[in-house]
C-alpha cells in the first residue's frame, strides 16, 4: 500500500509541472533487483536536449533526469528517495523507426535512510551512477524500453561506503 501511494503522489507531483509536459520529455517507470534480495522501483521524468553532435551514425545528446526512488526489502525495511542526475545518450541511426542507444549518467540522490537492507551507505545524501541500453521505436520514436545499472555510493565522503547496485529494466514514454 505504501508503495502504491508514493507512486501516486509522485506522479501528481509530475503532472502538475508543465515542464514535465514538454518536447523530448519522457516519463519512465522501472523495476529493478537490487543486492541483498531488495527490488527497487523508479519513476522518473527525462528530459533529452538538442544534440550535441548530429552525424548519418546517430547523436550524441546531454539529458536530465529526475527520479523518485522506493527500496522493497526484507519485512517493513523499506526505503524512499530521490535523485536528479545530467547524463549523455548516444542514440544510432536516428533516421529510422528503431533506434537503439547508449547512455551515462551521474547526480546526487537523498534517501530517507543511510542503510537499504544490509548495505550501510554511511549517509542520506549519496551519489547515483548509471548504464543503459535500450532501443526507442513506435510512432515518431516515443517508445523507449531499457535495461539499465545503478550504483548508489557516498563516494568515500564517510568512513562506511558498502554502496548499493541494481540491475533492471525500464519502459518510457515521450511526449
Amino acid at each position: 500500500m505504501k508503495l502504491k501511494t508514493f507512486f501516486l503522489a509522485v506522479g501528481f507531483l509530475l503532472a502538475l509541472n508543465s515542464a514535465a509536459l514538454a518536447a523530448n520529455t519522457e516519463v519512465r517507470l522501472g523495476v529493478a533487483k537490487g543486492e541483498s534480495d531488495t527490488t527497487a522501483y523508479s519513476l522518473s521524468v527525462l528530459q533529452r536536449y538538442e544534440p550535441l553532435v548530429a552525424g548519418t551514425l546517430g547523436e550524441l545528446a546531454p539529458t536530465a533526469e529526475l527520479a523518485a526512488h522506493f527500496w522493497d526489502g526484507d519485512g517493513d525495511d523499506n526505503v524512499w528517495g530521490g535523485s536528479i542526475a545530467p547524463g549523455l545518450r548516444f542514440t544510432m541511426f536516428t533516421d529510422g523507426s528503431f533506434n537503439p542507444y547508449l547512455g551515462a549518467s551521474v547526480g546526487a540522490a537523498a534517501l530517507s535512510d543511510d542503510t537499504i537492507s544490509n548495505r550501510d551507505l554511511g549517509s542520506h545524501v549519496l551519489f547515483k551512477s548509471q548504464g543503459v541500453v535500450g532501443v526507442e521505436f513506435g510512432e515518431s520514436n516515443r517508445h523507449r524500453i531499457q535495461g539499465e545499472y545503478n550504483y548508489f555510493s557516498n563516494w568515500g565522503i564517510s568512513n562506511t561506503n558498502d554502496g548499493y547496485s541494481t540491475v533492471g529494466a525500464s519502459y518510457s514514454f515521450s511526449f
